[in-house]
């Protein structure tokens, strides 16, 4: 069944497509069913064609997202649309809400998408991790997907103001890792930290695993 999502999550990949050959690796890494937490690094506003395929194949798929403009009648009906949770961009304003609905949506056996910077890299390589992503893989207990996407950041970096109409994008999804076999009595910082190293790694080996196939 074809709903307004699925048809502009097609559109989003045709011009993908179309404008920088976009082409996925590693789609068969994408669990078909329950809940999982996937991430890349976030370098720029291009990045919106890895949630564009994931939410296509996956359409119970959930999205952090920063706030900015969903106070707007029209962004704000978009990203009810899209199944997006927003967060501040503030950590001051980090609410626990937010994380609370993130948790239960994992709880609900369907996926979230996100960051685990909290934000756009200005000049294409990794920010710290924020505590997020990791304190949600340690109370949902869900699987951690890694996810890479080349050639965005020479298109469009987050400091230009249009993007080039040339270039291509190349995408893969790692496999799932359980990062803890069991509930940890308490989270601390140094769980936390932990978790956010698993991760840099993961992601890190799917980088490595993109830049061999490049060339196809």
């Amino acid at each position: 069944m074809f709903t307004l999502r699925t048809t502009i999550n097609r559109f989003n990949l045709s011009m993908g497509k179309f404008l920088y050959d976009f082409k996925v690796f590693g789609q068969e890494n994408l669990p078909k069913e329950g809940p999982f937490i996937i991430s890349l690094h976030h370098t720029s506003p291009l990045d919106l064609f890895p949630p564009s395929f994931v939410q296509y194949h996956r359409p119970d798929l959930h999205i952090l997202v920063l706030d900015a403009g969903t106070e707007h009648p029209l962004t704000e009906w978009y990203s009810r649309k899209f199944n997006s949770l927003p967060i501040h961009k503030s950590p001051s304003k980090l609410n626990k809400d937010t994380l609370s609905k993130a948790l239960n949506v994992l709880k609900q056996g369907k996926p979230l998408m996100l960051a685990a910077e909290g934000e756009m890299s200005w000049d294409g390589r990794p920010q710290p991790y924020k505590t997020g992503a990791a304190w949600l893989i340690l109370r949902a207990q869900v699987p951690f997907v890694p996810a890479a996407l080349r050639g965005a950041y020479l298109i469009w970096p987050r400091w230009q103001t249009l993007p080039k109409f040339r270039g291509k994008l190349r995408f893969a999804i790692g496999k799932p890792v359980s990062i803890f076999d069991s509930p940890p009595k308490k989270i601390n910082n140094s769980l936390l930290t932990e978790v956010n190293q698993r991760m840099k790694e993961e992601i890190s080996r799917t980088i490595e695993y993109l830049k061999s196939k490049e060339s196809e």
